[in-house]
């Protein structure tokens, strides 16, 4: 309906409920509506890989200064890397966000300025001090 009177959202504020490989790159994707959202959170890597994760699972969470996000799951720890990821931060912790994707080097000198991007993904195992068994 705001497309045809011609108050169509920004892209970052469009609702898409799965990631697609064919669609125009968005660094990430929204859900309808907040707190009853996607019980997992999609990673797409620039390798075309996709990790899905519950949200269920995050134990803790910051948008740390020069765009990056990090996210403790038990035992996985995610960071996300890029540019202007504030909105995307503040969607996540109300549990609207559908998935993050990784832009290939090509894609993210494409991507303007103004607009979000993510560089980096990367998923690490048995993420320090989360449900790990430490000696001593």
């Amino acid at each position: 309906m705001l497309e045809r009177l011609g108050l169509k959202p920004e892209a970052s504020e469009q609702e898409i409920e799965n990631y697609q490989d064919d669609a125009p790159y968005q660094a990430f994707g929204l859900h309808r509506q907040s707190w009853g959202g996607p019980p997992l959170l999609n990673f797409v890597l620039k390798t075309g890989q996709q990790r899905g994760l519950p949200y269920s699972q995050i134990v803790d969470s910051s948008l740390e200064p020069g765009d990056v996000i990090r996210l403790e799951f038990y035992g996985k720890r995610v960071t996300i890397r890029g540019r202007r990821l504030g909105e995307a931060y503040a969607k996540l912790l109300s549990f609207r966000v559908v998935y993050f994707a990784e832009a290939d080097h090509a894609t993210a000198r494409l991507v303007q300025e103004n607009e979000p991007v993510i560089t980096e993904i990367r998923i690490e195992d048995n993420a320090p001090g989360l449900l790990s068994a430490e000696p001593g």
